[in-house]
Protein backbone atom coordinates (compact mmCIF):
# COMPACT_ATOMS: atom_id res chain seq x y z
CA UNK A 1 0.00 0.00 0.00
CA UNK A 2 2.09 2.87 -1.21
CA UNK A 3 -0.34 5.65 -2.04
CA UNK A 4 -1.33 8.33 0.45
CA UNK A 5 -4.90 7.97 1.68
CA UNK A 6 -7.28 10.52 3.15
CA UNK A 7 -8.60 9.77 6.65
CA UNK A 8 -11.92 8.33 5.46
CA UNK A 9 -10.24 6.02 2.96
CA UNK A 10 -7.68 4.94 5.54
CA UNK A 11 -10.42 4.02 8.04
CA UNK A 12 -12.34 2.10 5.38
CA UNK A 13 -9.24 0.18 4.32
CA UNK A 14 -8.31 -0.64 7.92
CA UNK A 15 -11.83 -1.93 8.55
CA UNK A 16 -11.73 -3.99 5.35
CA UNK A 17 -8.37 -5.55 6.24
CA UNK A 18 -9.54 -6.47 9.76
CA UNK A 19 -12.68 -8.09 8.33
CA UNK A 20 -10.50 -9.89 5.80
CA UNK A 21 -8.22 -11.13 8.62
CA UNK A 22 -11.16 -12.51 10.56
CA UNK A 23 -12.74 -14.11 7.50
CA UNK A 24 -9.44 -15.66 6.46
CA UNK A 25 -8.99 -17.10 9.93
CA UNK A 26 -12.44 -18.69 9.63
CA UNK A 27 -11.28 -20.20 6.33
CA UNK A 28 -8.27 -21.64 8.17
CA UNK A 29 -10.60 -23.25 10.72
CA UNK A 30 -12.64 -24.88 7.94
CA UNK A 31 -9.50 -26.14 6.24
CA UNK A 32 -8.19 -27.56 9.52
CA UNK A 33 -11.49 -29.31 10.17
CA UNK A 34 -11.17 -30.95 6.75
CA UNK A 35 -7.50 -31.91 7.15
CA UNK A 36 -6.30 -29.46 4.48
CA UNK A 37 -3.34 -28.63 6.66
CA UNK A 38 -0.95 -26.87 4.30
CA UNK A 39 -3.78 -24.68 3.04
CA UNK A 40 -4.74 -23.95 6.66
CA UNK A 41 -1.15 -22.84 7.38
CA UNK A 42 -1.36 -20.50 4.39
CA UNK A 43 -4.64 -19.00 5.59
CA UNK A 44 -3.38 -18.55 9.16
CA UNK A 45 -0.45 -16.53 7.88
CA UNK A 46 -2.58 -14.40 5.59
CA UNK A 47 -5.04 -13.67 8.39
CA UNK A 48 -2.15 -12.37 10.50
CA UNK A 49 -0.68 -10.51 7.53
CA UNK A 50 -3.96 -8.69 6.85
CA UNK A 51 -4.22 -7.64 10.51
CA UNK A 52 -0.62 -6.42 10.46
CA UNK A 53 -1.23 -4.52 7.27
CA UNK A 54 -4.34 -2.91 8.85
CA UNK A 55 -2.24 -1.75 11.80
CA UNK A 56 0.36 -0.21 9.51
CA UNK A 57 -2.27 1.51 7.37
CA UNK A 58 -4.03 2.85 10.47
CA UNK A 59 -0.75 4.42 11.56
CA UNK A 60 0.24 5.70 8.10
CA UNK A 61 3.23 3.35 7.93
CA UNK A 62 4.00 2.41 4.35
CA UNK A 63 5.14 -1.05 3.23
CA UNK A 64 5.02 -2.49 -0.27
CA UNK A 65 5.99 -6.14 0.27
CA UNK A 66 5.49 -8.94 2.77
CA UNK A 67 9.04 -8.42 4.01
CA UNK A 68 8.34 -4.69 4.25
CA UNK A 69 5.19 -5.29 6.31
CA UNK A 70 7.13 -7.53 8.68
CA UNK A 71 10.02 -5.05 8.86
CA UNK A 72 7.80 -2.01 9.50
CA UNK A 73 5.79 -3.93 12.10
CA UNK A 74 9.02 -4.81 13.89
CA UNK A 75 10.39 -1.29 13.70
CA UNK A 76 7.28 0.70 14.61
CA UNK A 77 5.51 -1.66 17.00
CA UNK A 78 7.77 -4.41 18.34
CA UNK A 79 11.04 -2.48 18.82
CA UNK A 80 9.12 0.51 20.19
CA UNK A 81 7.51 -1.72 22.84
CA UNK A 82 3.94 -1.13 21.66
CA UNK A 83 3.65 -4.85 20.92
CA UNK A 84 5.30 -7.69 22.84
CA UNK A 85 8.32 -9.16 21.07
CA UNK A 86 6.65 -12.59 21.07
CA UNK A 87 4.24 -11.30 18.42
CA UNK A 88 7.08 -10.28 16.15
CA UNK A 89 8.45 -13.80 16.43
CA UNK A 90 4.96 -15.23 15.92
CA UNK A 91 4.49 -13.33 12.65
CA UNK A 92 7.84 -14.64 11.42
CA UNK A 93 6.87 -18.17 12.48
CA UNK A 94 3.57 -18.20 10.60
CA UNK A 95 5.17 -16.60 7.55
CA UNK A 96 7.82 -19.32 7.53
CA UNK A 97 5.08 -21.95 7.79
CA UNK A 98 3.20 -20.37 4.89
CA UNK A 99 6.31 -20.36 2.73
CA UNK A 100 6.92 -24.02 3.57
CA UNK A 101 3.32 -24.91 2.79
CA UNK A 102 3.36 -23.05 -0.50
CA UNK A 103 6.84 -23.78 -1.83
CA UNK A 104 8.39 -26.85 -0.19
CA UNK A 105 7.52 -30.13 -1.86
CA UNK A 106 7.67 -32.38 1.16
CA UNK A 107 6.20 -30.28 3.98
CA UNK A 108 3.06 -31.64 5.57
CA UNK A 109 2.00 -29.83 8.70
CA UNK A 110 0.79 -31.58 11.80
CA UNK A 111 -2.82 -30.89 12.70
CA UNK A 112 -2.07 -30.64 16.42
CA UNK A 113 0.61 -28.04 15.75
CA UNK A 114 -1.79 -25.94 13.69
CA UNK A 115 -4.52 -26.33 16.31
CA UNK A 116 -2.10 -24.81 18.82
CA UNK A 117 -1.21 -21.94 16.50
CA UNK A 118 -4.80 -21.05 15.62
CA UNK A 119 -5.74 -19.52 19.01
CA UNK A 120 -2.47 -17.56 18.99
CA UNK A 121 -3.42 -16.18 15.58
CA UNK A 122 -6.81 -15.16 16.98
CA UNK A 123 -5.11 -13.40 19.88
CA UNK A 124 -2.62 -11.72 17.54
CA UNK A 125 -5.43 -10.36 15.35
CA UNK A 126 -7.40 -9.23 18.39
CA UNK A 127 -4.41 -7.38 19.88
CA UNK A 128 -3.52 -5.66 16.62
CA UNK A 129 -7.15 -4.71 16.01
CA UNK A 130 -7.23 -2.84 19.31
CA UNK A 131 -4.07 -0.77 18.76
Amino acid sequence: MSEILDEESRKALVSYRIEQAQSTLQDAELLLANDRLNSAANRIYYACFYATEALLIKNAVRAATHAGVRQMFGLHFVQSGKVDTKWGRFLSQVESMREGADYDFFIHYDKEELLQILPKAKEYISILSQL
